[in-house]
């Protein structure tokens, strides 16, 4: 993925960052530019203050710019978006908001801005690996990128020669066939990259200027601002559009016993990577679609320990696997505690990644 890094207008709130998103395509000529006027006060204690600086001047003075957009939307994969804070809703005229403080944070195009704040992860209900559940705290903001990599994403990695096509898949199960691999399929340049190993994920996002995401990152991020066992909240069955499963649209591939009864996404496989609806955070398929890699080592007694800032295991043999698929159909397939692990030498259909980027 190739563009030019933006600046974003960040607040603080409290001693937590509270974050928005951007992301804005440019070209050799332009670098738009987003500001979000809001009102300062003094710095509050302990909060994170400026997190990183401007990585390049912005020349075209925003609201006059190519890509302005209305009061209180921001421009973004091509279109102009509400961007309210801790999951609030644009009515209009505006956004109501707690006093905050302004910080200038660099992003990059087509990812998230994650502020940093606490959250409980694991489950106390869910198998022994989740349990105990407990708080951990993202002390500083991250950037993940809004979508699985895609295709074409991948593409752009392995013409210069970093990364490398993948291998024909040779197991036997029907659904781990090539037939269900993206890679080289010219109406899947804007599906998931899957089929892919865990080195390879991790050369892509180096390659990228970016890293594979903690385990820690990636459940904060995809339970967003949302409170209850799932990516959208608590409710079940899934809403609509919330992402790509295991559903009716795939029971004559997997079967009826494989697949969420009454859900429809419209897809028997893969789908787009902005298919689905984009939660809280700005983030979009983390619950479906693809599995997605990260960048820790596995342990079934990983929980034990509750580390409370920013775990990150490095020892061990397996690599941990987060999220659902599509052929995922089950409702604790889907909660967004749920963790499994891969050999990273392990390849699927079902499986892909995201990248995050550390802001410092």
């Amino acid at each position: 993925m190739t563009g030019s890094r933006i600046l974003v207008n960040c607040c603080i709130a409290g001693s937590l960052a509270v974050g928005i998103w951007a992301a804005l395509p440019t070209d050799a000529n332009e670098t738009p530019k987003l500001t979000v006027k809001l009102p300062t006060s003094s710095q509050p204690a302990g909060s994170p203050g400026v997190v990183g600086p401007p990585r390049r001047v912005l020349k075209n003075g925003g609201a006059a710019g190519k890509h302005a957009c209305p009061a209180g939307q921001a421009f973004s994969e091509g279109h102009c978006e509400a961007m309210c804070m801790e999951g609030k809703k644009w009515d209009g005229k505006g956004c109501s908001a707690a006093p905050i403080d302004i910080a200038w944070v660099a992003v990059a195009p087509g990812m998230a801005w994650i502020r940093g704040g606490s959250f409980l992860m694991g489950s106390e209900s869910g198998p022994a690996d989740e349990q105990p559940s407990h708080y951990v705290t993202q002390r500083w903001p991250f950037a993940l990128d809004r979508t699985e990599v895609s295709v074409a994403d991948f593409g752009a990695c392995v013409r210069v020669g970093v990364c490398s096509a993948p291998a024909p898949m040779t197991a036997s199960d029907p659904l781990e066939s090539d037939l269900h691999c993206n890679w080289a399929k010219e109406t899947h340049e804007k599906h998931p990259m899957n089929c892919v190993d865990w080195n390879a994920a991790r050369r892509y996002c180096e390659w990228a200027g970016k890293r594979l995401p903690t385990e820690a990152e990636w459940e904060y991020a995809a339970r967003g601002t949302s409170e209850g066992d799932f990516v959208w909240g608590a409710k079940w069955p899934p809403p609509a559009d919330v992402g790509n499963f295991a559903d009716e649209s795939s029971r004559e591939l997997q079967g009826d016993g494989a697949v969420l009864s009454g859900y429809t996404d419209h897809f028997a496989t893969t789908s787009p990577v902005r298919a689905s609806r984009t939660n809280t955070f700005g983030v979009i398929g983390m619950s479906g679609n693809v599995q997605e890699w990260v960048e820790d080592a596995y342990s079934p007694t990983a929980y034990v320990k509750g580390e409370s800032f920013e775990p990150l295991l490095t020892t061990g043999t397996d690599r941990v696997v987060r999220g659902g698929s599509w052929r995922t159909g089950t409702r604790d397939g889907l909660r967004a505690a749920t963790r499994t692990s891969q050999p990273p030498s392990w390849r699927s259909t079902a499986l892909g990644f995201r990248c995050a980027m550390t802001l410092d």
